[in-house]
């Protein structure tokens, strides 16, 4: 199993870095942050939590480092 937990840090390694990255836009609600990539998106994450809004399922939460 210690290949499984080194993959699973590896992501949470890539997603603070996403978090970092200036370019990208981020609309924070509660403790989670989700990235923007279209601003019509942005009210679709205001009315909705669960809307993941790159892929319309259910939304990862980021959390700042």
């Amino acid at each position: 199993h210690n290949g499984e937990r080194s993959m699973a840090f590896s992501t949470i390694l890539d997603d603070k870095r996403k978090i970092k990255e200036k370019n990208r836009k981020w609309i924070k609600r509660d403790s989670c942050f989700y990235e923007v990539v279209e601003e019509r998106q942005a009210q679709q994450v205001l009315e909705h939590t669960s809307i993941d809004i790159q892929t319309n399922s259910a939304s990862t939460c980021h959390t700042l480092p």
